[in-house]
């Protein structure tokens, strides 16, 4: 499919000296390499080969996570993110044309780097071609999400400084490289893993969730850019992609584990895990989305009007998000006590009474101020961090119930001064929306 965003980029970064100089280097490398190991006296090839994998890691996931970051980036701070966005491309052109055409050059290295690799290595071809595809789906993973932080950044309107596209490497290196150190290890094909009832290894289960996530996050880029390009769109994407998430991660907790029915294909234990799921993606969502008054304006205009395909288009992911995570918190509270003991739905309860105050103090913290989500992360840290440790400090273990749910009291006295709390924040975000909505519709004072 003619693509001119994948072109420009191409024409623009696979110039003739890369072209011609990226592979003379490789060359001159993996022929140290193998110089090196024939001085200490080692034979074969297999050391060119690991060198020419982790070459290849090493130049995608640094050098080309930065590329592809700013292929938003770079467009944003060069004022041509807006011609961008009202140019005839598709979401889709746009998408994968920044994905995989921002970090064209070190692809082209990449791909010299597996041909060496696939010529080297002494495994069987299989397990070639399933180490390739492992990397190249987590570089693929990284990559997105590379490109969905800078679009979030910039529709929160959040200034993007010179060398900002620096800090997407070190996340590279930080999350990946560890993934790709366990999935590539030479036990990885031998090492049991289950899901669910599937008996499988421990590289078929990391290959599956890099490939699963690694689709999501293209698809994810594609919603953004939909939303960039303001085409309309609804959130069942996210709603499938979340529910995916917490079934996908609640299969590796083993059925045994934990009380309930080990027969049962969602125990207790895997349902907690589901929650904590749901229960994380709300806050993530809440700090990546707006919550002003403006935005529920409009949402409470388009249900009045009748108005259904906007007020889906601009439903924040937090609010519907909040159904998945009270199913998954009911469904465990509802367990019979011979399932689920009340220890259990003690924490469960504990935590969505939690989940409930802290979103109401992120709304109203935003409710008339454009920093609320930094307020916000200030004011979790004292709650959750400063408070406890000063109620330990002076040796009052009761006044922790107000910061974290306790196990170690009845219902009514661990889940009481987190009703209270959630009630209290409740009310202060509903006051001030209303201060907000009685600001914004009062006549201008008299000058």
């Amino acid at each position: 499919m003619e693509n001119p965003e994948f072109r420009r980029h191409v024409w623009l970064e696979l110039t003739p000296h890369r072209l011609v100089a990226t592979p003379t280097i490789l060359l001159l490398v993996f022929g140290l390499v193998l110089t090196l190991t024939r001085a200490a006296g080692g034979e074969g090839m297999q050391p060119v080969a690991g060198a020419a994998l982790w070459g290849m890691g090493g130049l995608l996931l640094l050098w080309g996570t930065r590329l592809a970051a700013d292929a938003v980036i770079e467009e944003v701070r060069a004022h041509t993110w807006d011609l961008q966005r009202m140019s005839a491309l598709r979401p889709w052109q746009l998408a994968w044309g920044k994905l995989l055409g921002g970090p064209i050059h070190p692809w082209y290295a990449a791909a010299l780097c597996a041909a060496v690799f696939l010529l080297a290595s002494d495994a069987p071809f299989v397990e070639r071609l399933g180490d390739l595809l492992m990397l190249t789906a987590v570089v693929v993973l990284v990559h997105a999400c590379a490109i969905l932080l800078a679009l979030l950044a910039v529709r929160r309107g959040t200034d993007l400084p010179a060398r900002s596209g620096a800090a997407f490497p070190l996340l590279a290196f930080v999350f990946a490289f560890p993934v790709l150190r366990t999935a590539l290890a030479h036990d990885a094909r031998a090492l049991e893993a289950s899901w669910y009832a599937v008996e499988t290894t421990l590289f078929a289960v990391s290959l599956a969730s890099a490939l699963l996530y690694a689709g999501w996050a293209v698809l994810g880029v594609e919603r953004l850019m939909r939303a960039e390009l303001q085409v309309r769109g609804t959130p069942l994407v996210w709603l499938v992609f979340l529910a995916s998430s917490m079934v996908w991660a609640a299969g590796f907790v083993p059925s045994g584990l934990g009380s309930g029915d080990p027969e049962s294909t969602f125990t207790p234990t895997r349902l907690f895990v589901a929650f904590a799921i749901a229960h994380a993606a709300v806050y993530l969502t809440a700090f990546s989305e707006r919550k002003d008054t403006a935005l529920f304006r409009r949402l409470v205009w388009f249900r009045r009007e009748g108005q259904r395909e906007r007020l889906l288009d601009e439903i924040p992911l937090w609010l519907v998000s909040i159904p998945l995570a009270g199913v998954a918190a009911l469904a465990i509270l509802v367990q019979p006590e011979t399932s689920a003991s009340a220890t259990q739905k003690q924490l469960v309860a504990g935590l969505a009474l939690l989940g409930t105050r802290d979103l109401a103090l992120l709304l109203a913290l935003s409710f008339g101020s454009r920093r609320g989500d930094v307020a916000g992360v200030v004011y979790l840290g004292v709650l959750y961090l400063i408070a406890p440790a000063l109620a330990r400090a002076l040796e009052q273990p009761a006044l922790t119930g107000f910061f974290w749910p306790r196990l170690d009291v009845g219902p009514l006295a661990c889940l009481a001064p987190l009703a209270v709390q959630a009630l209290l924040f409740l009310l202060l975000a509903w006051g001030r929306w209303r201060r907000e909505m009685r600001a914004q519709l009062a006549p201008p004072a008299p000058s």
